[in-house]
């Protein structure tokens, strides 16, 4: 088998089940699958994929997140302000 078609027989199962689509097909593992990334399921990922995946998203949301909140400007560098430098 390939998989595509383990990965669909587990997406099915997971249906069957009554989970919800959200939960064992999340929006980032679809988005990995079409771009030809071999991923299992989360629910039949080892603890370690699964984790790297979070990880990675929570990475990006937070870099994005922050380039949001603290936009890098002229005015927020540290040394922009009007200082002496003499220490006065």
């Amino acid at each position: 088998m390939t998989f595509a078609e383990h990965r669909d027989r587990a997406l099915a199962l997971m249906a069957h089940t009554g989970v919800a689509p959200s939960r064992y097909a999340p929006a980032f593992y679809r988005w990995l699958w079409r771009l030809g990334a071999q991923i299992p399921p989360p629910h039949f990922a080892g603890v370690w994929p699964t984790e790297v995946n979070l990880v990675t998203v929570l990475f990006i949301l937070s870099a994005q997140r922050e380039a949001l909140h603290n936009p890098v400007g002229v005015d927020s560098w540290p040394w922009s302000e009007q200082r002496s430098w003499s220490g006065s």
